[in-house]
């Protein structure tokens, strides 16, 4: 048995098993204070003024990746997954929306426009990895459902926080089991393109976010200017430039293959 046949074993094992503690497992609620951000100042009326401008440039990526998509040559791999492409920038664009709604007056009820965005753009990513580096056909087969799931994973949350009985569970699987899941991918499969650094590059960024979201007050405290959050605004839609422009990339090394044959 290949190390290959043996991780897509241990991936599928990992999801079940994720499921199954997500089922088991104590009920997780959102906690008031998540809505607590250190940085509340309003400027041109607007409030909480940096964490909800520092959502423009996800607009920016997001815009930007589907006027590439226009100029992928016909009949190249990205063209036959174009749908997979285009459905990850538009979930980008939708990120920049909601989570300047939600940052206008953070609530529950307005969070819920922040995160479905975020797993919708999440998801997308996730299938064109699986299509890239395991199976094309399974990257299209999923990409529909995996969208789904992290849609349903945030409505059940905010449902079952109206029924006062909180339950982040099975959101938490839909964040965590990717991010769990591609590292491994990207080390035991190859990709069909060329060099997929711009993913590693990714998670490099997102560990930055996830460290600057955490210490929120600390950082605000010890720069004045700017906060964490915002810095996590900002270091994340690096992040995802990169892969937008590794993405283009691409598309342009296929232009010239295909010039030159």
């Amino acid at each position: 048995m290949n190390k290959q046949l043996i991780t897509k074993q241990a991936l599928l094992t990992i999801g079940i098993l994720g499921i199954i503690l997500a089922v088991l497992l104590d009920p997780i609620s959102q906690s008031e204070g998540y809505h607590h951000f250190s940085d509340q100042r309003s400027f041109f009326y607007i409030s909480n003024f940096l964490n909800v401008i520092s959502n423009i440039p996800f607009l920016l990526v997001g815009m930007i990746g589907v006027f590439k998509l226009k100029k992928i040559e016909r009949f190249s791999y990205i063209h036959e997954n174009r749908i997979s492409y285009l459905l990850f920038y538009l979930g980008i664009i939708f990120v920049s929306f909601g989570s300047a709604y939600y940052h206008l007056s953070p609530t529950n009820d307005r969070l819920i426009w922040d995160r479905i965005p975020m797993t919708f753009a999440f998801m997308s990513l996730f299938a064109i990895i699986l299509s890239e580096f395991i199976s094309e056909r399974l990257g299209k087969q999923v990409s529909i459902p995996l969208i789904l799931a992290g849609i349903v994973s945030v409505s059940y949350w905010y449902i079952s926080e109206k029924l006062n009985h909180g339950n982040l569970n099975y959101y938490v699987l839909v964040q965590f089991y990717p991010m769990i899941s591609i590292p491994i991918i990207l080390i035991i499969f190859p990709s069909k393109l060329n060099k997929s650094n711009a993913y590693w590059y990714l998670f490099v960024f997102y560990f930055l976010a996830k460290i600057t979201e955490h210490f929120d007050d600390e950082i605000f405290s010890l720069l004045k200017l700017v906060s964490g959050h915002t810095l996590k605004h900002l270091f994340t839609s690096i992040g995802l430039f990169v892969v937008m422009y590794h993405f283009d990339k691409r598309r342009l090394l296929i232009y010239k293959s295909n010039k030159t044959c």
